[in-house]
């Protein structure tokens, strides 16, 4: 099965009120935690990761995904909701994107956007802690399986499209300098716990690991983020983490 993965971040400007170390955070954790088994073993050559980038990058990373049979896209920075709705997303200082861009990609196709959906009209218009813990001498046996287990999974999936949303329209996505932003650090923490409770040949899918997650960032923010899903009606979804053993 071919697989690709765009991860996209931004973090700001460097010394900026707004700069969030925490994305910087994401994209290393995110990167760990799908290369390990319990994210479906993916191989480093399947993600592709664009900081600070132009839109015209991310556009031609956009069409590669068309290639696979499954994609996904992570976005992690600045973003914000439009008055009619969409949710942009702040590629570089002053470089909007629209967010449902990102829907393209391959016939099953997951985004997660960790950004913020507080509504706002420019003036402008512009283009951890714990993984899975594979040792370095990790078996491939043990590998190889996790990778089939994912690849099974998606493959009795029907065509479709989930996105993930950090928060609902109108709010902020909290950051954390060491864990990330606090959505992401979520997921990544739901499909631990969830992986210390389930063996064989199980695997949570994108849906089961945000609403985890959803409830998570709820009470950690008093209900101040409160994440949301786009997703078809009927199941099954798409994997997000598989058992080790």
């Amino acid at each position: 099965m071919i697989r690709r993965m765009l991860i996209i971040a931004n973090p700001g400007e460097d010394g900026a009120e707004n700069y969030c170390e925490g994305v910087n955070q994401d994209v290393t954790h995110y990167k760990k935690f799908f290369i390990s088994n319990l994210g479906g073993a993916w191989e480093p050559t399947e993600i592709k990761t664009l900081m600070c980038p132009i839109p015209s990058q991310v556009d031609s990373a956009l069409k590669e995904l068309k290639r696979a049979d499954y994609s996904m896209v992570v976005y992690c920075g600045h973003g914000y909701s439009r008055k009619s709705g969409e949710t942009m997303v702040e590629l570089r200082t002053n470089c909007d994107y629209d967010s449902s861009k990102f829907n393209q990609g391959a016939h099953k196709h997951t985004v997660i956007l960790d950004c913020c959906r507080v509504t706002y009209e420019p003036t402008y218009e512009s283009a951890q802690r714990r993984y899975a813990k594979d040792s370095i001498e990790q078996h491939s046996m043990a590998r190889n399986q996790a990778r089939a287990r994912f690849d099974s999974v998606i493959q009795s999936c029907p065509s479709g499209l989930v996105v993930l949303y950090a928060c609902s329209i109108g709010e902020t996505a909290g950051d954390d300098e060491i864990k990330g932003g606090v959505y992401s650090h979520a997921l990544r923490s739901a499909a631990i716990s969830w992986s210390k409770v389930n063996s064989g040949s199980r695997a949570a899918s994108v849906v089961q690991i945000h609403n985890t997650a959803a409830q998570t960032v709820r009470q950690e923010t008093g209900g101040h983020q409160n994440p949301q899903i786009v997703k078809p009606r009927s199941s099954p979804y798409f994997p997000f983490c598989v058992a080790e053993r």
